[in-house]
């Protein structure tokens, strides 16, 4: 009798131990605020405008968590898309743009062929997110077309990011050589 319990209780000791250190976390998608006007999100977005989604691809990355005595493997799954845009109301965007957004659960899943209006955050325009955003499909985003007004056409040449680093490093390089220059030459005894 007691070698049976005993047993029992050891499976069930076991499996507690499996079902804590396996554990899954799941996240779920919750907007707070949704009651957000066209023109209050288009304040506080880096980029709106309306396009045509020419392509996409899937990028997944893995990123592996600890907090012993448990790991956490992490998906991240960035889309790679292709944008015909049509209008622009914020941002200086080209015709055609190639985009990576992070996807989640409340991100927007576009589909190639269809027309959006995209409300976009992010640094510059090759890496935004769209979660939790008025962004729509272009036939059911009426009342927004409406807010927002009549949009600008995009610029033929296409968008480049210019990073603020790049000019401040070369402006630090083209300070440092001729003091180093300098210096390097009265060490060899130069006397201007």
């Amino acid at each position: 009798m007691w070698s049976s319990l005993t047993n029992l209780s050891v499976k069930i000791s076991l499996l507690i131990v499996i079902i804590a250190i396996c554990h899954v976390q799941t996240l779920a998608c919750v907007c707070i605020d949704r009651s957000v006007t066209p023109i209050q999100e288009m304040a506080g977005a880096k980029f709106v405008f309306a396009g045509k989604v020419l392509g996409r691809e899937q990028e997944s990355q893995i990123l592996f968590t600890s907090k012993f005595p448990f790991f956490h493997k992490v998906f991240f799954a960035k889309t790679k898309l292709k944008f015909e845009v049509k209008e622009v109301w914020k941002g200086d965007l080209s015709r055609e743009i190639v985009t990576r957004e992070l996807s989640g659960l409340c991100s927007v899943s576009f589909e190639e062929g269809k027309e959006y209006l995209v409300y976009a955050y992010g640094r510059n325009w090759d890496d935004i997110s769209t979660g939790c955003t008025r962004t729509s499909l272009l036939a059911s985003a009426n009342e927004d077309l409406a807010a927002l007004g009549k949009g600008r056409i995009p610029t033929s040449q296409p968008a480049r990011a210019t990073p603020v680093s790049i000019a401040i490093f070369a402006l630090l390089l083209s300070l440092a050589l001729p003091i180093m220059f300098l210096w390097f030459l009265k060490r060899r005894g130069w006397q201007p």
